[in-house]
């Protein structure tokens, strides 16, 4: 599963996305890995394609001068290299010309989020998102939800009784 999508340019975090609780400043992340890149290719001459940290990992795709870097557990590498091109691709349609004519200015790739979801669903990985948002509503908005939900008859009485039963266990 991909926990967090890094896309670096000359030592700035153009864009980042993050599923989950953890939270790592792409600022700082970016950085330290643009300066890791550069060593690896000073020591070996060669690229630096994944970082481990304890059970972290960070696989890396330069292309176009542009690292896409994923953190993400552990992928069969032709799946992350499918999901690597695709966001490459996308990412590269949208900005090209704002890549040919970028001054530095981060904010015109903040809606690449939308296009990342997407690719993410397309590959079989769950809505990560979306179960973040629900896992940070409280448990009486999550129950205001069922409550809605049944009244419009989307949810069962069923459904509404294994809730309440739930509630009461908790």
């Amino acid at each position: 599963m991909i926990h967090a999508l890094f896309i670096i340019k000359d030592d700035i975090c153009l864009f980042s996305r993050q599923y989950g609780k953890e939270s790592i400043k792409s600022h700082l992340f970016s950085g330290f890995l643009s300066a890791l890149m550069k060593f690896a290719k000073e020591i070996s001459h060669k690229d630096l394609k994944k970082l481990v940290i304890e059970e972290d990992i960070f696989s890396l795709y330069l292309v176009d001068n542009i690292s896409f870097v994923f953190k993400h557990d552990e992928i069969k590498k032709s799946k992350l290299e499918k999901f690597s091109q695709m966001i490459s691709n996308k990412f590269f349609a949208c900005f090209s010309e704002d890549l040919k004519n970028w001054n530095g200015d981060i904010s015109c790739f903040r809606n690449f989020d939308k296009e990342a979801d997407k690719i993410l669903e397309l590959k079989g990985v769950p809505a990560l998102v979306e179960m973040e948002k629900f896992l940070q509503k409280t448990k009486i908005e999550r129950l205001e939800e069922k409550k809605e939900q049944m009244e419009k008859g989307k949810l069962t009485l069923i459904d509404m009784e294994k809730l309440l039963q739930k509630k009461k266990e908790d």
